[in-house]
């Protein structure tokens, strides 16, 4: 380098007089430029290619057009004109040098010595400018120049060398745009003949560039006809190239990710797909410093970061996969020809992240990249038909998560418009074929025209035998085959269709990996063909179970494609009563809280829960329990699959002090864990605007990297949680370490008294009472339905706005029918079991029984006694929470607690007459009043307070329930989700007078997603609650009679009163003849 650098100083000192003689002038100008495009080669400097063609322009000012000299000097500036451009991209550089080409072939026409060398410059300028502009006419013209060039000089010339080398190319080009077999077939001659010109010694030039160009040249062959001869020889070629390359391997070890990548898809060998990474690491390694192309070696090594998740499921691949493409776009130089390539891989690798975890950012921006990738691909573009179907897979994906149908009719569109763009018989043609068919198989499965169908089934059936039995995609081809040919047999009836079927995917079982990632779906697309036969074979039966089962524990496979099989295990079990019901019930439950442990926050939570197919699924899972007699099975069931978001919540706060005692590391640890991932769990929900970037530190590039890293930082968060919860469970005597309980531990919740689950189902309801003098008693509910329960619920919701009137004739017949149907039958059972009148009970009510008041439930007729009458009831969401509540409370209470008000008598007149009422009777009370009660200070008081009670608005957000909230001063609020997030050591129990404060999330109303139940989870052992609008002339009397009991006593106060302190409190409301619907709002909550 330092000779370099000296050359140039030098040769710069030789400009400053040019000498007379031309020659000698030209030549201290030519010893200038070539070490300056010499250093630029090296270090990448622009000012150095800058100065190349300054010195050379200069030079070339210096003849004339009749100089012999010139056309020597033109071809050295037109070389350094295009390298300008190509690392640069300034146009004018490449306008320049394409005159500079016709005026050297100007200079040497037809018969002239230098006609040949002339008419190659210009071709291979022309063959640039087609890949930087993709005009037809310049390739066209390009080829017929260099076939001039090549005419002009005989076999065995070493000037055949150039035009060989472009004529490759150019013809590999042409064939890539036409799709014309000629076309590779002369690119590899021309490739073959250049290399045996090397070889031969007769020239100065190594094998490098001929293999290198030969490798793309036999792989394009093999995309085109599918011979694996032709992918090994383009392995060999660029295996060749790459040690006589050394430094500069970088475009062929950029070949040969493709070509392992290539031969991975036909041989399944997930060995070729590693080797495709390293080669592509390698070639960003030796890239050099502003290398134009590096955005395709990123692109392209995406790729295979794309194809390891699919292969080995890690989720790790497809987060670096997102990485580098997003890399790549970045480097992308505007207008690019190629900036379609990395546009469309990041938009496949978004869709594949959004159908894993519905992250919407994920489907707006894939659906935005592809729909920009057809813009830069217009009808005619060589690339159209890739582009095309890159929009098909993003809209296909989208329909598969949002179930929207636009979505799934734009794939079909798409899938349409590539298919006649793909050679007849090619791979390509056989793949947009296949996809075709599964597109039209799955709008049949919406509308059942049997035309979409049948469809279908012709295109798959001609995929299939366009494709070679060793390709990567022959066995899901195979797969899905079968899977259309097992729905024709639900509509013809005609067993020929199913054994065609069963056929198809035998064949797929042979050739997909026991290990591959799609297994799980082959499986159990094979076991439902089996039980389709009738009459049921018993040899059969066992077979497809086992199927069933293995696709649901697959490992290969994520849990997103688990979760699916395991819902087919369900439903085949259920429809044919297998034994194995259970078991499925069960790893389908398993697997949905690995599906939400992929879920940032709770809201993501949430709303993924009210998407899945079965949002009953612990109902379910119980019914088919109890109709197997195993109501202990049951029970542990009903507790594993409700409040999961509660419960995971919960858990994070679990008491590590008996596993400090033994393993002070590992308690550490998971204290840590888990406050990172409380923390991120109850963060508000982030939802950016993203858009396509147009550079790495544009905006949106920035926006888009958040995300990414957001869902990276939670992955790696939530595989620590689960490695250290399972290391956990490996120490002695923690093997059940947040577990459900087993019911010989839940049977506890009735040491105060019974406690009534009542599990709602499609098949089947009933009540399991859990009472501690007994085994858990079943009372079948067969008054009890699904369908009476949504009426009852719309019923109710619905009169909430009547007028008075109306609305005591709704909620009297509503609840007359919830006493016929559920409460009468379980007060005999209670009568039965001894249960004394007026004594306690807990309901625990599943499905859409939450929205429902049970607790005021009766037959409301003269003479006849009502559910309040006869006992006092409190509700639960499960077993574990009033365990949880029971076990904090304090052994020797104080004598009286610290009570807190929060009050906002602006919007509610009667607050100040219920805050005085309470006053009375606990002169000691603190009230935040008004103005005070702010979010920040209620907050900061609940924190020194056991016991509080809110006066104020409450709202529910029905579609966000998470940002319910009690309506504080001048807009402040304090939400479902602030609650959850603050720490409460001194909470006990809370009175809410407020609206709505227990009115159930009706999409996901086991989750009980309220106000009162985020103040149970914050720690709060008992809370009394409203279930819609309260009035508010109700808060001064009923608040008045409920503390005048609980503060009854002067030197204790228990907040385990609070039940029955409702209970006289409403019935005072029912003798001075409050309405039904205001006295019955009212509930308890907890202990």
């Amino acid at each position: 380098m330092e000779d370099l650098v000296m050359a140039i100083v030098y040769s710069r000192g030789g400009l400053t007089c040019p000498p007379p003689i031309l020659a000698v002038a030209l030549t201290a100008h030519e010893h200038v430029a070539t070490s300056s495009y010499l250093r630029f080669e090296l270090l990448g400097q622009g000012h150095d290619i800058a100065d190349a063609v300054e010195i050379t322009r200069r030079a070339l000012d210096l003849t004339r057009p009749g100089d012999d000299f010139r056309p020597w000097v033109l071809q050295k500036y037109i070389l350094y004109l295009e390298t300008h451009y190509q690392y640069f991209g300034q146009s004018k550089y490449l306008d320049d040098a394409e005159n500079r080409c016709r005026e050297f072939i100007r200079l040497c026409p037809n018969g002239h010595l230098h006609h040949a060398l002339a008419s190659q410059t210009l071709g291979s300028h022309l063959l640039m400018r087609f890949q930087s502009h993709n005009n037809p006419d310049f390739l066209e013209e390009a080829i017929s120049l260099c076939e001039t060039s090549l005419r002009l000089q005989s076999p065995g010339d070493i000037n055949r060398h150039a035009p060989l080398k472009s004529l490759a190319v150019a013809t590999r080009l042409r064939f890539e745009m036409r799709k014309e077999e000629a076309d590779i077939q002369r690119s590899i001659e021309y490739g073959e003949e250049a290399l045996d010109l090397c070889r031969s010694g007769s020239t100065p030039y190594d094998s490098a560039g001929p293999l290198h160009t030969l490798g793309v040249s036999y792989m394009r062959r093999f995309e085109h006809c599918g011979e694996v001869d032709d992918l090994e020889k383009a392995l060999q070629h660029c295996l060749d190239a790459v040690p006589l390359l050394g430094s500069s391997a970088f475009l062929t070890l950029g070949n040969m990710l493709t070509i392992y990548r290539s031969r991975y898809y036909r041989l399944q060998d997930p060995n070729d797909l590693l080797e495709a990474e390293k080669c592509g690491l390698q070639a960003l390694d030796k890239s050099p410093k502003g290398d134009p192309g590096k955005f395709m070696t990123f692109a392209n090594l995406a790729g295979v970061m794309a194809d390891l998740f699919e292969h080995f499921g890690k989720m790790e691949y497809l987060e670096n996969a997102i990485s580098h493409g997003r890399q790549s776009l970045s480097l992308c130089p505007p207008s690019h020809p190629e900036e379609n390539l990395p546009t469309m891989n990041l938009a496949l690798m978004l869709s594949a992240r959004f159908e894993l975890f519905g992250e919407e950012n994920d489907m707006i921006e894939s659906n935005r990249l592809s729909t920009r990738a057809l813009s830069l691909c217009p009808s005619g573009h060589p690339k159209r038909e890739r582009c095309l179907r890159t929009a098909m897979v993003c809209s296909m994906r989208s329909w598969s998560q949002t179930r929207d149908i636009i979505y799934l009719e734009r794939a079909i569109r798409y899938a349409r418009d590539a298919l006649p763009l793909y050679s007849a018989g090619s791979i390509d043609h056989c793949k947009s074929q296949e996809y075709l068919g599964t597109l039209l198989h799955d709008r049949f499965l919406q509308s059942r025209q049997r035309s979409d169908l049948e469809e279908s089934i012709q295109l798959q059936q001609a995929a299939v035998a366009l494709c070679p039995e060793s390709s990567y995609d022959h066995g899901m081809f195979q797969a899905n085959l079968g899977t259309a040919l097992s729905e024709l047999f639900e509509i013809s009836d005609d067993r020929t269709d199913l054994d065609a079927a069963i056929a198809h995917y035998s064949k797929a079982n042979q050739t997909i990996s026991p290990t591959h990632p799609s297994r799980p779906t082959l499986e159990s697309g094979l076991a439902l063909a089996y039980l389709k036969i009738t009459p049921t074979s018993e040899t059969l039966v066992p077979v497809a179970f086992y199927l069933l089962q293995s696709a649901s524990n697959n490992p290969s496979a994520n849990s997103h494609t688990q979760f699916n099989a395991a819902l087919r295990w369900v439903r085949a079990a259920r429809a044919h009563k297998h034994p194995s019901m259970i078991k499925a019930f069960s790893r389908l439950l398993a697997l949905l809280e690995l599906r939400l442990l992929t879920k940032e926050t709770v809201e993501a939570q949430q709303e993924f829960l009210r998407e899945i197919p079965f949002r009953l699924l612990a109902s379910e899972a119980a019914a088919s329990a109890i109709e197997d007699g195993r109501l202990d099975t049951a029970i542990e069931l009903l507790e594993q699959g409700r409040t999961m978001l509660w419960s995971r919540m919960r858990g994070y706060r679990h008491p590590i002090d008996d596993l400090r005692a033994v393993n002070t590391s590992l308690a550490d640890q998971f204290r840590t864990a888990s406050a990172e991932l409380e923390h991120t769990a109850l963060a508000l929900q982030q939802r950016f605007t993203v858009f396509p970037p147009t550079s790495i530190n544009s905006p949106s590039q920035v926006s888009n990297i958040q995300i990414d890293s957001r869902l990276r930082d939670h992955r790696i968060l939530s595989e620590n949680w689960t490695r250290i919860l399972n290391d956990i469970r490996e120490v002695d005597g923690f093997a059940d370490f947040l577990r459900t309980p087993s019911l010989s531990t839940l049977r506890a919740v009735a040491s105060e008294g019974p406690v009534i689950l009542v599990n709602v189902a499609q098949g089947r309801c009933d009540a399991i009472i859990i009472h501690q003098d007994s085994s858990p008693h079943l009372v079948p509910l067969p008054e009890s339905t699904t369908a009476l329960f949504d009426h009852l619920t719309t019923q109710l919701w619905d009169s909430s706005g009547s007028e008075h009137a109306h609305r005591v004739k709704q909620l009297t017949v509503v609840l007359r029918e919830l006493w016929r149907a559920v409460v009468h039958p379980v007060v005999e059972a209670l009568l039965s079991l001894k249960v004394e009148l007026t004594s306690r009970i807990w309901w625990c009510p599943t499905a859409q029984l939450c929205a429902l008041p049970v607790h005021a439930a009766g037959p409301y007729t003269a003479g006849q006694r009502n559910l309040p009458d006869l006992f006092v009831s409190s509700y639960t969401p499960t077993l574990n929470a009033l365990m949880t509540a029971r076990a904090g409370v304090l052994q020797a209470p104080n004598s009286f607690p610290r009570l807190l008000i929060i009050g906002q008598p602006q919007t509610l007149p009667m607050v100040e007459p219920e805050i005085e009422g309470i006053r009375t009777i606990d002169n000691f009370a603190d009230v935040l009043l008004g103005a005070q009660a702010t979010s920040d200070a209620v907050l900061s008081e609940l924190r020194t307070h056991s016991w509080i009670h809110f006066a104020c608005h409450g709202s529910r957000r029905h579609a966000e329930p998470f940002k319910s909230a009690f309506e504080l001063h001048d807009g402040n609020q304090v939400t479902v989700l602030d609650i959850a997030r603050a720490n409460l050591p001194c909470a006990e129990f809370a009175f809410l007078s407020a609206c709505h404060t227990a009115a159930p999330d009706i999409g996901t109303p086991d989750e009980f997603i309220t106000l009162a139940a985020a103040l149970q989870f914050a720690g709060f052992r008992g809370v009394v609650s409203t279930f819609w609008d309260m009035a508010d002339e109700d808060g001064p009397q009923t608040s008045r009679d409920f503390y005048s009991y609980m503060l009854r006593r002067t030197t204790v106060a228990e907040s385990r009163d609070a039940a029955m302190a409702l209970n006289l409190a409403v019935r005072s409301m029912r003798k001075r003849n409050v309405p039904l619907y205001r006295w019955v709002n009212f509930i308890h909550i907890g202990i």
